[in-house]
């Protein structure tokens, strides 16, 4: 998957204010410790609603234009369960389609107030068992063709400024894209290089 560099800066914009609209939902709501009612919930997904009406009011440049469809679309489904609007397909802009997967590896990999990131295996599951209902297939494949080392930089994204992958680590992890991490995760049984692999990651999973 290529994009030119005015499609990645649409897509960098998007994605950082996909979430924008959350400044409309109750703060007792967004830091709930336990398990949303179905009302709780109604209003949690009424932040897509909002995020589009935030953006909408922004006076974009022609190239960003886009930025409110896509931001207010990242949790619509590809077989139409999702939601605001329940649209589905083509009809969901690609780039949401991007930012819906990724949104989701996030959330599960990461710390929250309420619980620990979810083990590895189970969020590559749950986007595996999502493609083609859930997800986008083609943004689903591209993202497990990351590099490992790309991911463990991602998933550390917040500790930049003393988060260092050491050397020895980055040169064994950059050799395995996610799919190929995924595979060896899903085996009961490691060679020595993939006990390697599986010892230099975690170390910097969940920490």
């Amino acid at each position: 998957m290529l994009l030119f560099a005015h499609e990645l800066e649409l897509l960098k914009y998007a994605s950082w204010m996909h979430d924008m609209g959350k400044i409309g939902v109750r703060e007792c709501i967004l830091a709930k410790p336990g398990k949303l009612s179905a009302e709780e919930f109604e209003q949690i997904k009424n932040h897509t609603v909002f995020t589009r009406e935030i953006l909408g009011k922004i006076h974009f440049k022609r190239e960003f234009r886009q930025i409110p469809e896509i931001a207010a679309s990242h949790h619509e489904n590809v077989d139409g369960s999702g939601y605001p609007r329940g649209i589905k397909g083509a009809a969901i802009p690609f780039f949401a389609r991007i930012i819906a997967v990724s949104d989701v590896f996030d959330a599960l990999t990461s710390k929250r107030h309420y619980r620990e990131p979810m083990p590895l295996l189970g969020v590559l599951n749950i986007l595996k068992e999502g493609t083609g209902a859930k997800f986008d297939p083609v943004c689903v494949g591209a993202f497990f063709k990351i590099s490992l080392l790309d991911i463990a930089r991602g998933i550390n994204l917040e500790k930049a400024e003393n988060f260092v992958i050491v050397s020895e680590d980055a040169e064994l992890l950059k050799k395995y894209s996610l799919e190929d991490f995924y595979r060896v995760i899903l085996s009961s049984e490691f060679s020595p290089a993939q006990s390697s692999v599986v010892e230099a990651f975690s170390k910097y999973y969940g920490k």
